[in-house]
């Protein structure tokens, strides 16, 4: 996670990569508004990372 103003943050997420390079990338960045509590909620949908979303997750 990585603080990019106030309570907002990225949350970094590796993505595993098959033999034919494909996601063409190995770590997706989303934003999210970090809630205090070692939560955070995602501010948009992931385009890669399966099983995340519009929600509060640790």
């Amino acid at each position: 996670m990585t603080n990019i103003s106030g309570d907002h943050v990225k949350v970094h997420f590796r993505i595993n990569v098959d033999e034919d390079g494909w996601p063409p990338a190995s770590v997706e960045s989303l934003r999210a508004v970090d809630l205090g509590d070692g939560t955070v909620r995602l501010a948009i949908s992931s385009s890669w990372t399966g099983g995340c979303g519009h929600s509060s997750m640790r």
